[in-house]
């Protein structure tokens, strides 16, 4: 670009430079969505629980809140637990946000121990992109069920740990 007389010394832009709202998401380039903007995790979870509920009950100690920063968000849902049924009984787990089940009647992942004498834990991962349209902390949580309320479902029997990672990524 051409100047008359002394070309102006350069000043590097600032957010604080720019009003609010000022650019939009349709004026960014295309393939901006899709960052990850936060990641929260829940550490290890030592919770051990014994439950031989018929309906989705929550699993103690296996929730965990963020707090989005645009409606347009996403949330990537990762959770990691080691369970195990009890005689031969089917047990099912699943994700709830808030109190909305973000899986189907069967949950997202169902064990079943066809050996009664069995002690055998095994080691689930459930994961799930939620769009939960909102700015307000939402909480994502663990619920199990059992088909067969007089045998119990375990979560983390045999010391294993539980972990939940919530990642926030631009839509």
């Amino acid at each position: 670009m051409a100047y008359i007389g002394k070309q102006p010394t350069a000043v590097p832009l600032t957010s604080s430079d720019l009003e609010d709202g000022i650019i939009t998401s349709a004026k960014l380039a295309a393939g901006v969505g899709g960052k990850v903007l936060q990641v929260v995790s829940s550490g290890a979870i030592d919770q051990v629980v014994t439950a031989t509920d018929t309906s989705y009950t929550l699993i103690t100690g296996h929730s965990l809140a963020i707090t989005p920063s645009s409606t347009s968000s996403k949330i990537f849902i990762l959770m990691s637990f080691s369970a195990r049924s009890n005689n031969t009984v089917e047990s099912h787990y699943t994700i709830y946000r808030d109190a909305t089940n973000l899986g189907s009647a069967d949950g997202f992942i169902t064990v079943h121990d066809d050996n009664a004498s069995s002690d055998n834990e095994n080691q689930c991962t459930l994961q799930f992109l939620d769009s939960p349209n909102t700015t307000s902390s939402v909480t994502y949580s663990l619920y199990g069920k059992t088909d067969n309320g007089s045998n119990s479902y375990r979560v983390n029997a045999k010391g294993n740990d539980s972990v939940i990672t919530l990642f926030e990524v631009a839509g």
